[in-house]
């Protein structure tokens, strides 16, 4: 199944898309289902509340660097983390504050094994910038700890 998958301008530099301008595309072209993944969560609030006010479904994500250890940039990939009800989006929020408070924006496997709930969230793999794709293509040292995780492996087409 090909699902769109948006980035707002609230990922800065990675989208010229307002929420707004990304609400109107959905609701002109039939899609009620929104798939939004941030690299933060200041847009988490503003989006939860205009897809309430257009009756849009929100599924929100946020992109973070995973690592083999805190200090070590050998080892930096990218994953997305998906709030699957509203315990998910607490849980969320504890992840993103572990990783930006504690460890310069990035989350080791242990730290988020230790805040894991898999009934409220859910692990995604991207293809690019992933373990896969760093050690492959950079021959990195990425090694992921995915036991509690459940992985979803996804495909991107762009």
């Amino acid at each position: 199944m090909v699902k769109p998958i948006f980035k707002s301008t609230y990922s800065s530099g990675k989208s010229i898309l307002t929420l707004d301008d990304i609400s109107n595309l959905c609701l002109e072209n039939g899609i009620e289902n929104l798939t939004l993944v941030e690299d933060n969560l200041t847009s988490f609030m503003k989006a939860f509340h205009l897809c309430n006010k257009v009756n849009l479904n929100l599924t929100y994500g946020l992109r973070l660097t995973m690592c083999n250890n805190a200090e070590d940039s050998d080892s930096d990939h990218k994953c997305v983390i998906f709030a699957l009800d509203d315990k998910g989006c607490k849980l969320l929020n504890k992840i993103y504050s572990k990783a930006f408070v504690d460890n310069k924006g990035k989350l080791t496997y242990g730290e988020l094994s230790s805040l894991w709930e898999g009934d409220s969230l859910s692990f995604i793999v991207p293809f690019y910038d992933s373990f896969i794709h760093q050690n492959n293509f950079f021959l990195k040292n990425c090694i992921p700890e995915m036991e509690p995780l459940n992985p979803r492996f996804w495909i991107e087409k762009n």
